[in-house]
C-alpha cells in the first residue's frame, strides 16, 4: 500500500510541476505577444494564435479562452505587468491615460453591475413564480 501512495505522491508531484511549468511558460509567451499601444490591442482567440508556437503544450481557442484571461489577471494583480483590456482585447500600456481609461471602464462596467444584483434582489423578495395554464403564464 505504501509503495501505490508513494507513486501516486510522485505523479501528482510531477502534475503539479508541470502545471507550474506550463505556467511560467504561458505567462512569458503573453508577455512576448503583447505589444505597447492601443492600436495594437489582441483578442483573447487572436492571442492563442500568436502563443501557441511558443510553448510546448496544447493550447486550444475556447469560448472565454480562461486560461489567457487567468494568466493575465495574475501578471496584472500578482507580477504587477502593465497589460490593459479593452474592447479590442489585450496591449501593454503606453502613458497613464492608458490605466485611468481602463479603470474608469472597469469602474463603469462594476457601477452596472451592482444596480443589477440591487434589481434582482429586489424583485427577489416580492416575486412568486408564475403559475402554469395550459401553455400560459397567468
Amino acid at each position: 500500500m505504501k509503495k501505490v501512495h508513494e507513486t501516486v505522491h510522485k505523479n501528482n508531484t510531477e502534475a503539479v510541476i508541470r502545471h507550474r511549468v506550463d505556467w511560467v511558460q504561458l505567462k512569458k509567451a503573453i508577455k512576448r505577444v503583447l505589444l505597447p499601444g492601443k492600436d495594437t490591442a489582441i483578442s483573447s482567440d487572436a492571442l492563442v494564435e500568436r502563443i501557441r508556437p511558443l510553448v510546448d503544450f496544447p493550447l486550444k481557442k475556447g469560448r472565454t479562452n480562461e486560461r489567457i484571461r487567468k494568466a493575465i489577471t495574475e501578471m496584472v494583480e500578482e507580477d504587477r505587468e502593465p497589460i490593459i483590456s479593452c474592447y479590442k482585447g489585450y496591449y501593454i500600456a503606453e502613458s497613464m491615460s492608458d490605466f485611468i481609461e481602463c479603470k474608469d471602464s472597469l469602474q463603469a462596467k462594476s457601477t452596472g453591475i451592482q444596480r443589477r444584483i440591487t434589481a434582482y434582489e429586489r424583485i427577489m423578495e416580492e416575486w412568486e413564480p408564475p403559475v402554469h395554464k395550459e401553455g400560459l403564464f397567468e
